[in-house]
């Protein structure tokens, strides 16, 4: 078993360590898939963090006593995507 960050990092090492037990994977179709991977991951990634700093506004907004239908709205829609 091999984890994905091995997989990942060094794809052509693991390709030749394992030589003709592993003739029949499709090695590109994995190195594909790992980098939508890892692009997917960072996507969210970074939409979670928008979603840490629009929470953060709407708290200063309440605070303030300052009007966060609009900020919540969009939060709510942020977090709609991230689901």
């Amino acid at each position: 078993m091999h984890d994905l960050r091995s997989l990942r990092e060094d794809l052509d090492t693991v390709r030749a360590r394992l030589g003709v037990r592993a003739q029949d994977v499709p090695w590109e179709d994995l190195r594909k898939l790992l980098q939508d991977r890892r692009s997917l991951t960072m996507t969210v990634d970074d939409l979670r963090h928008q979603l840490k700093k629009g929470s953060d506004e709407i708290a200063r907004l309440k605070r303030a006593k300052e009007p966060s239908t609009a900020a919540t709205a969009q939060m709510k829609e942020l977090g709609d995507r991230i689901k």
